[in-house]
């Protein structure tokens, strides 16, 4: 900034807490995917499993939200083609979502520094200020 110039701290406030909103909209979202997909795969397994699967492993299968985890499992290996498809399928589309996940860590994390900077520099300028803006963060934090 130059001389006699000064900063639009409410523009800037702003800015920042829409991309607050956004990155929070998006985990949720996110987290939504999630949760659905190993829903479904959970339905899907309980109609393919066969009945004489034992009981522990059956409760591992529909209550497990890893691939991994499930195919760690002896009897996985005499599962049908079928649950195989569907575990496989759960996996990939795990492995998206988790890709997802990383990008918008990432992305948080850079708007974390910005956000940072943003109240250093604002509690410098105006402490008084400075206490407004930490109280409207806090606020979309908590939603």
């Amino acid at each position: 900034m130059g001389c006699g110039e000064s900063r639009d701290w409410e523009k800037e406030a702003e800015q920042l807490l829409f991309i607050a909103q956004e990155l929070n909209q998006r985990h949720r979202d996110l987290d939504s995917c999630i949760k659905e997909l190993w829903a479904l795969t959970s339905r899907k397994l309980r109609d393919e499993l066969p009945a004489d699967l034992p009981p522990v492993d059956r409760h591992i299968f529909l209550n497990s939200n890893s691939a991994y985890h499930m195919r760690m499992f002896m009897s996985y290996n005499k599962l049908n083609e079928q649950v195989h498809k569907i575990v496989d399928n759960a996996a990939e589309m795990d492995e998206i979502l988790a890709i997802k996940l990383r990008l918008l860590a990432e992305q948080y994390q850079k708007f974390e520094i910005e956000k940072y900077q943003f109240f250093k520099d604002v509690s410098q300028a105006d402490p008084q200020i400075y206490h407004r803006y930490v109280g409207k963060f806090k606020l979309i934090q908590s939603n």
